[in-house]
């Protein structure tokens, strides 16, 4: 994908005038495929896509070819994280300390401790925030809080019948 504006994208039969944005995005439309995995998709969601897929190369070159020193840590930790074997030996063993935890959790202050403890380590809660512009008032800073617990894309994947399937293997899938 090139920056910028290509012309020959434009719609050539539709006019600005009458419909500007099927002008602008009229042949996109009717050339892109949405992919199945994906609720929505367009050029940002390309960008992401190639450079998940720029990423990839890098770790692989990482694994095949480290480098002593940062290299050789990032091809180490991409190895580890594709080890199917190692997980399969381990099992849930690396999980017990942290299960355990869960478990001797007896009252509302103790869960709201562990849940700190968790969210400083990157592990996810019932909820996450983030600061960002107030939309009613851009000169000012609100927190906001979402919804943490979604496994799935998104909230199609739990009431639309075309991913009734997904929602019947999910659960296997996490356990």
């Amino acid at each position: 994908m090139k920056p910028g504006l290509d012309k020959a994208e434009l719609s050539q039969t539709t006019k600005p005038t009458q419909d500007l944005f099927r002008h602008v995005n009229g042949s996109w439309l009717d050339s892109t495929e949405i992919p199945e995995d994906k609720a929505v998709f367009g050029s940002f969601h390309m960008l992401a896509d190639d450079s998940e897929l720029a990423v990839k190369e890098i770790l692989e070159e990482a694994a095949n070819n480290p480098l002593p020193g940062v290299s050789q840590q990032i091809g180490d930790l991409y190895a580890s994280f594709l080890d199917e074997d190692r997980v399969e030996k381990l099992g849930a063993t690396p999980l017990v300390d942290g299960l355990s935890k869960v478990n001797a959790v007896s009252n509302l202050k103790e869960l709201h401790s562990l849940m700190g403890h968790l969210e400083r380590m990157g592990v996810g809660g019932l909820w996450g925030s983030y600061i960002d512009n107030d939309p009613g008032n851009p000169e000012r800073y609100l927190v906001h809080f979402y919804n943490g617990g979604l496994g799935l894309p998104d909230k199609d994947y739990y009431t639309d019948e075309k991913y009734k399937d997904v929602r019947e293997e999910y659960p296997l899938h996490i356990s």
